[in-house]
């Protein structure tokens, strides 16, 4: 049997989901680097415990996420 082309709506509804993919990757990246401004902020500027801080909250942050994903 020989393979079958996708069609040209397949593979315009194949780009799209593709690109909305991206688009909300890019906004996860964005609401991450707001919350990491505001959490500089609300810390004062000490650049040394906001360091430690935001180690401790991604470290939370990632627990969540494994939680989730299994």
């Amino acid at each position: 049997m020989a393979k079958q082309k996708t069609s040209r709506i397949k593979r315009a509804e194949n780009n799209i989901e593709t690109i909305a993919s991206e688009v909300q990757k890019m906004g996860h990246y964005l609401n991450l680097t707001m919350n990491t401004l505001n959490e500089y902020i609300d810390f004062k500027k000490d650049l040394s415990k906001f360091e430690k801080h935001i180690k401790e909250t991604t470290e939370k942050n990632e627990k969540k996420v494994d939680k989730k994903e299994e």
